[in-house]
């Protein structure tokens, strides 16, 4: 296995980054799930319309709603 040497400067930031973004996640989670909202009703807009983008729209609305899954503690 190999070992790290991280020395206390690289330790320090990764701590104050994570610290960042643990504080920011309630923020991002209620981002995402309104985009995902969002991607819901255009899709339904989309429906019977079978372009590239209507389906890619549908498979970014199923990544969102799986990253909010996995936010949440769901299937990752």
């Amino acid at each position: 296995a190999a070992a790290f040497d991280f020395n206390r400067t690289d330790r320090d930031a990764e701590v104050e980054a994570n610290a960042r973004l643990i504080a920011a996640a309630p923020d991002m989670l209620a981002v995402m799930e309104s985009i995902y909202v969002d991607l819901v009703d255009y899709s339904k807009q989309l429906s019977g319309s079978y372009s590239t983008g209507s389906i890619a729209l549908s498979s970014c609305a199923d990544q969102v709603a799986a990253v909010i899954a996995k936010a949440k503690g769901g299937a990752s």
